[in-house]
């Protein structure tokens, strides 16, 4: 059995691990982790290999099959099977990454980056065949001068209040504030932290509304982390709260927690906007909230931007509306705050 540049596992011997890699100074139990991955993916896949006779194929090969000690990859997997195989992609979305592995497709992975992280080169190589995942042991909600509201699947709740008594209607949730009172005289801090938490959360959708209770709250926190026996997985992301015309309004979002371990937020708020193209540079902004969003604009690659105001929907009504125009034809972006909400072509159409 094969197991990091040729090591030995199990009490398997590597004979190979010895052997001059490419034609440089190193062998391939120094500097072969790119080859023996390949050589374990081509192996699953009915291509009879190891790595060192892997290695021999590419070193005497007509033509070369390595650049400066690297392997090339979609040339390397043709050769070594004789064309039955094909190296697919280079890709950095680890989403796509995941569902290859879920489709039982071999992942050949660079681990070990250096930063900067979109430019680095993989300082090892390895083989994913399987993801194990297990549903979150907790999620935590933070954020400060705010109170926090978490309604799970049955609609149970716990509330996080710095003004009032904290609510720990869900299983296994806690609710916290921090603040620093002053003993002698009583007075109440006015900077608190607010935290919820729920240990062992149910798979399902959690609605998460964080209500500031000054202008400076303009951050929240939500962490999601889960143990296995073999890793500890965490997922942390950071919402912006947005600004409405009279000042901050609530931030809401929902916190899907999957039964196969994936833990996923979406903010309700921009879920329920909606951008539309109307004709020449004209454009429409529905909101479905009942609640005022301060939003801003850009056409793609060019200095033209703005700032729209949507309001709240009105009682009785669907959707709130207003339209903006562009003063030069291209894509439109939508933003709420650093947030991306949504993107629509101009469809170049007279009025």
């Amino acid at each position: 059995m094969w197991h990091r540049n040729g090591a030995v596992q199990a009490g398997h011997s590597c004979p190979w691990a010895h052997d001059t890699y490419d034609h440089i100074m190193k062998t391939i139990g120094l500097k072969g982790c790119a080859l023996t991955s390949l050589a374990m993916a081509l192996n699953g896949g009915g291509i009879a290999l190891d790595p060192g006779t892997a290695n021999a194929a590419l070193r005497t090969a007509p033509d070369s099959q390595f650049k400066n000690g690297g392997m090339i990859w979609d040339k390397n997997t043709k050769f070594l099977s004789a064309g039955a195989f094909r190296f697919d992609t280079k890709v950095r979305d680890t989403a796509k990454m995941r569902q290859a592995i879920c489709d039982s497709a071999p992942v050949i992975l660079g681990v070990k980056l250096a930063p900067p992280f979109s430019h680095a080169r993989p300082g090892h190589f390895v083989l994913a065949t399987n993801a194990i995942t297990a549903r979150p042991d907790k999620f935590v909600v933070i954020a400060s001068n705010a109170v926090i509201d978490v309604a799970d699947p049955q609609g149970r709740r716990a509330v996080a209040n710095p003004l009032a008594a904290p609510i720990t209607g869900i299983p296994g949730s806690s609710a916290d504030v921090d603040r620093l009172d002053d003993d002698e005289t009583g007075e109440i801090d006015t900077t608190s932290t607010s935290t919820v938490s729920v240990d062992s959360p149910a798979a399902g959708t959690y609605r998460v509304t964080v209500t500031p209770l000054f202008a400076s709250t303009d951050m929240v926190i939500v962490d999601s982390y889960a143990t296995t026996a073999n890793a500890d997985m965490r997922h942390s992301m950071r919402h912006s709260l947005p600004y409405s015309v009279g000042g901050r309004v609530p931030l809401v979002f929902d916190l899907a927690i999957k039964a196969d371990g994936a833990s996923n937020v979406a903010s309700a708020a921009t879920g329920q906007v909606t951008l539309t193209y109307m004709c020449g540079n004209r454009f429409r902004v529905r909101n479905v909230n009942g609640f005022a969003l301060q939003l801003r604009w850009d056409v793609y690659k060019t200095a033209d931007q703005g700032a729209v105001a949507v309001p709240g929907r009105p009682a009785g009504s669907a959707f709130s509306e207003v339209f903006f125009s562009t003063a030069t034809p291209g894509t439109v972006r939508l933003f709420q705050g650093a947030s991306l909400v949504q993107t629509k072509a101009n469809g170049g159409k007279s009025c």
